[in-house]
């Protein structure tokens, strides 16, 4: 079936479109779960990531159901406060399943100061792990996953100058001013 995500619920609409399986009216598959603006899910394979219109990340596995996911911070995603890690307006959030080797997981941005990151805990423990809010220096706001050439993926992120910003674990650059080249270090 195909999933239509409104504000308040999440719907369902069956059918293969031939006579003997019609395209059948929507009907309520996930009452009182909504999606505030488009940028607020992703997918992960046969996982939906979002961020609900009621301040929750949710993972939807359609053949095992949700998972609570975004629980553990909960009391931070519910805030709305101006301040980093606790500014969280439902119109402006975005998610991005994002991987590049060891570098992967769900990140959920407030599309203003930076984002969270959620990943799978490592074996032989089992669950998973939020990481600290990042700050961006200058702001950040909607961020995607996309593959900006073939085979290679980037998560891209709009900076808060203007810029067009990547997550890079190999090195970073710290400007000492605009005179002076230019510092590499290694990202952590």
């Amino acid at each position: 079936g195909l999933l239509v995500f409104t504000v308040s619920d999440i719907y369902i609409i069956g059918g293969n479109g031939t006579p003997s399986s019609p395209i059948l009216p929507a009907v309520p598959y996930l009452q009182g779960i909504g999606l505030a603006n488009y940028n607020a899910l992703d997918i992960n394979g046969v996982l939906i990531g979002f961020f609900t219109t009621d301040k929750q990340f949710l993972i939807f596995d359609p053949s095992a159901g949700l998972s609570y996911v975004g629980y553990p911070i909960g009391d931070k995603f519910r805030l709305n406060d101006g301040k980093p890690g606790t500014s969280w307006n439902t119109a402006t959030v975005s998610v991005a399943w994002y991987t590049n080797g060891e570098d992967q997981g769900w990140f959920v941005a407030d599309g203003q100061f930076g984002w969270y990151k959620l990943i799978n805990t490592p074996s032989p423990e089992s669950g998973v792990c939020w990481s600290p809010f990042a700050t961006f220096e200058g702001g950040a706001g909607t961020i995607a996953s996309v593959q900006t050439s073939p085979g290679v993926h980037q998560l891209l992120i709009a900076g808060g100058t203007g810029n067009i910003l990547f997550r890079d674990l190999i090195s970073t650059t710290d400007v000492m001013s605009l005179s002076a080249e230019s510092v590499p270090y290694p990202a952590y």
